[in-house]
């Protein structure tokens, strides 16, 4: 999968993990102030160059590099060129957070009629951007007129919103309108305000290394000219080192143990092909510092392999995408030239020409080399059962939010407050009663950053589930397309969500966790690869890919059910994921019936 985004040449990017042994108690010490003085630097960082308002104006790249330079400068108990690293990350990050800010304004602003669905129970909200306010009030016609705005560039929108917001004018808006352009603003504002680094406890820093804080004599092998892996076989657990300068100025350096392979370690010292057969290499290293973890990574760069042409392949690998079959593929031999004018014809149908084009033309599905199925369901249950604690965490929190909006309204009435005021931790009162009140008051709300906390860490463990599932399956398909020289076909589909009257329902987390992004990151995934070896890819109309028998062109819903496809005119039946695959992989390849 290609690494990096932004870069200003060609060349493709991807980091591996390198091998790592097992640090002292002490070196891990070490490494741990590393990452609390990283986070500690980088925070002050972000603190001094972040606006408070966006819209008043950003900050110039130049001012920003001057105030970022003094804060580095000034860490004196920190090594100056892990601060430089700081530096560079936050001003990245400062930067891509407010491109993410702007994006949101103008998507909030042309979506702002989406309706929620059904409406939120703890407060009525029937649209995800109109404040509560103007909820009952709002017309169909008010936000249709917003959503027009957006026609009109992202700049026209930024000065909307900084006309309303900075300068208190609503111009030509009605109240309605103004009430929506403050909660987009506010929206967009919680979600993209000043950047916090390490607000996640399980925050991992991630530092390029180089030359500044990689030590060694001139006799390791190098990374990117200067960058060292220090050598010792004398030591009897270790050939090979890693030393990074100490966190504080002139302290002793670390020495991380690595355990490289002896053809990765060939390639270091003739310091370029990573494989030989593709020219890659080693250009340099990153170390991963977590609350609990160190890692390092090789950053392998390559130029971009040139890609086969479809005739020149000499297989097509098919690919089906689905649910209780995560991924089918079928390999088969490419029996004839495609042509590229019937393609391009092909990569436009409609679903009535694609149904034409299938019942006119066919296959003897005589060319078939190898089929796989990955069954989906042990990685469908585990996303169910997380979903599920989802679900009842979400329940949880929503009802502690109700008891603490019960008691906020009690206590700001004590303390004569208008909407919207803080109530102070810090608050005394001398009501005994009053008193207990605020204690349970902020009692729940800490209670709710935990039911919170163990929130995300089923978030995470979706997404990792799905990060190593479709990793696996990725790279399997790619090794049957760099074995077999071929290309690889798919489908251009949407993943849809299960209906609420279907048995596989399993509620609406479920279909959030599945239907969000996984077709994408899949392909994502296994598109990074294709273009890593070469592999050229083709994503074809999916109309009646999953219904159709190419052997007699038939088309028809009725010879698929649930996993079983059957065409009456077929001697055997067949799996109906592997007739999809069947189908897709030969798309290209199809007669006409009557040649």
């Amino acid at each position: 999968m290609a690494y990096g985004k932004g870069t200003t040449n060609s060349k493709l990017h991807k980091a591996v993990p390198i091998g790592m042994g097992i640090p002292t108690k002490g070196k891990l010490a070490v490494l741990a102030l590393l990452r609390d003085k990283y986070l500690e630097t980088a925070n002050r960082m972000s603190e001094a160059v972040t606006s408070p308002e966006p819209l008043c104006g950003l900050t110039d790249s130049g001012s920003m590099d001057s105030i970022l330079i003094a804060i580095q400068k000034s860490a004196g108990s920190f090594n100056q060129a892990y601060a430089e690293k700081c530096r560079l990350a936050v001003h990245s990050s400062i930067t891509e957070n407010e491109k993410r800010y702007y994006r949101s304004l103008y998507g909030r602003l042309a979506h702002c009629s989406e309706k929620i669905d059904p409406p939120d129970a703890a407060s009525n909200r029937r649209y995800y951007y109109v404040p509560e306010t103007a909820q009952d009030t709002i017309t169909a016609s008010e936000l249709e007129a917003l959503e027009q705005i957006t026609k009109s560039g992202n700049v026209a929108v930024f000065e909307l919103f900084k006309q309303v917001i900075v300068n208190g004018d609503p111009g030509d808006l009605t109240d309605n309108q103004a009430q929506v352009l403050f909660e987009i603003h506010k929206q967009s504002l919680a979600k993209y305000g000043k950047p916090v680094f390490g607000i996640d406890k399980e925050f991992i820093c991630q530092i390029h290394l180089d030359y500044r804080v990689v030590r060694g004599k001139d006799t390791g092998p190098r990374l990117d000219g200067e960058a060292r892996i220090l050598l010792d076989s004398s030591n009897k657990c270790y050939r090979s080192f890693l030393e990074l300068s100490n966190p504080v100025p002139r302290a002793e350096p670390i020495r991380i143990p690595l355990t490289l392979s002896r053809n990765l370690l060939k390639y270091l010292e003739r310091g370029k092909a990573y494989r030989q057969d593709d020219g890659a290499f080693i250009q340099s290293l990153i170390l991963e510092v977590g609350p609990k973890t160190v890692n390092v990574r090789a950053v392998i760069v390559k130029e971009p392999p040139p890609m086969r042409g479809l005739n020149q392949c000499k297989a097509f690998v098919g690919r089906d995408f689905g649910y209780a079959n995560t991924v089918t593929v079928t390999v088969v031999e490419r029996d004839r030239k495609v042509d590229y004018n019937e393609l391009q014809s092909i990569l436009s149908f409609s679903k009535a020409q694609a149904e034409k084009y299938l019942k006119t033309h066919c296959h003897p599905l005589d060319n078939v080399i190898e089929k796989m199925r990955f069954s989906g369901k042990r990685f469908l249950g585990l996303i169910e059962k997380h979903s599920r604690k989802i679900d009842d965490l979400k329940s949880r929190i929503d009802l502690e939010y109700n008891h603490i909006g019960r008691l906020k309204g009690i206590l700001a009435g004590h303390m004569g407050l208008s909407e919207g005021e803080v109530i102070q931790e810090t608050a005394m009162f001398d009501d005994v009663l009053v008193s207990l009140l605020r204690k349970k008051f902020f009692g729940l709300l800490a209670h709710v950053n935990r039911l919170k906390t163990l929130r995300r860490k089923l978030y995470k463990k979706v997404a990792d589930a799905k990060k190593h599932w479709f990793g696996f399956l990725s790279r399997v398909e790619a090794a049957l397309a760099r074995h077999y020289k071929g290309a690889v076909i798919r489908e251009d589909l949407t993943v849809v969500a299960e209906e609420k009257d279907k048995p596989a329902y399993k509620g609406r987390t479920f279909n959030k966790m599945i239907n969000n992004g996984s077709k994408g990151q899949y392909i994502r995934r296994a598109s990074g690869k294709f273009i890593w070896d070469g592999i050229p890819e083709v994503a074809l109309p999916s109309f009646y890919t999953s219904c159709t028998c190419n052997k007699h062109a038939l088309v028809d819903k009725n010879m698929r059910s649930g996993e079983k496809f059957a065409c009456p005119k077929c001697v055997e039946h067949r799996h109906a994921d592997e007739n999809a695959s069947h189908t897709i992989a030969n798309y290209l390849l199809l007669r006409p019936m009557f040649q």
